[in-house]
């Protein structure tokens, strides 16, 4: 959770965490503008993946919370 947590306070966002389920959290990153997107982090890949389904980002980060590429969504297989 460390690397998205370091993630988020760089990012300026807020996290708020729904629930979890394995290694996976799931909730909703609030902005400054208190826009909110839905997320789900998986621990183990540390793959954070925001917003709605088909529409989505998903990140890969490093130990320290840095962005090391654009990963390709759950459904670009």
């Amino acid at each position: 959770m460390k690397p998205f947590a370091h993630w988020a306070i760089h990012k300026q966002q807020k996290i708020r965490i729904a629930t979890r389920r394995g290694a996976e959290i799931y909730g909703e990153l609030v902005d400054l503008d208190g826009l909110a997107r839905p997320f789900v982090y998986d621990q183990k890949r540390q793959r954070l993946t925001i917003g709605e389904p088909g529409a989505e980002r998903v990140l890969l980060l490093d130990d320290y919370g840095f962005e090391q590429e654009d990963a390709p969504s759950r459904g670009a297989n």
